[in-house]
């Protein structure tokens, strides 16, 4: 973040963590668990490179004096928006299996859908340029 800045970082980590979804879309129950230890260490890392340049962006955000509790407040918002999310996500694929759909397909909806999610979450944080 500190050499190329918080945008390039925020792409970067999306679009491969997006790559990453659809191929667990794509690989289901047939993946290995070789293969999906790679995917949950890769996907965290990103995660984590995600998180840096946020904070990064917060800090260049909020008043020096007021740079603790600015982050304390993104935190614990985004850490219930993070809470939130399996929970709810849950709720729909129980309702969706137990309606008669497929849990494949379900779940390869869901992480299609994460994937687009996530593939496009740049596209707020391009006004970001440090």
């Amino acid at each position: 973040v500190d050499r190329f800045g918080a945008a390039p970082v925020f792409r970067f980590t999306a679009w491969l963590s997006s790559a990453l979804l659809v191929w667990l879309a794509a690989a289901g129950p047939t993946a290995s668990l070789a293969a999906m230890t790679a995917f949950f260490f890769v996907f965290v890392a990103l995660a984590s490179g995600f998180g840096v340049a946020d904070t990064h962006v917060l800090f260049g955000l909020s008043p020096e004096r007021e740079a603790t509790p600015t982050l304390v407040i993104a935190d614990v918002t985004a850490s219930l928006a993070y809470g939130a999310a399996p929970f709810l996500v849950g709720i729909a694929l129980d309702r969706a299996i137990g309606g008669g759909a497929d849990p494949i397909a379900a779940y390869r909806t869901l992480f299609v859908a994460a994937a687009l999610v996530m593939a496009l979450s740049p596209l707020p944080l391009r006004r970001f340029r440090k």
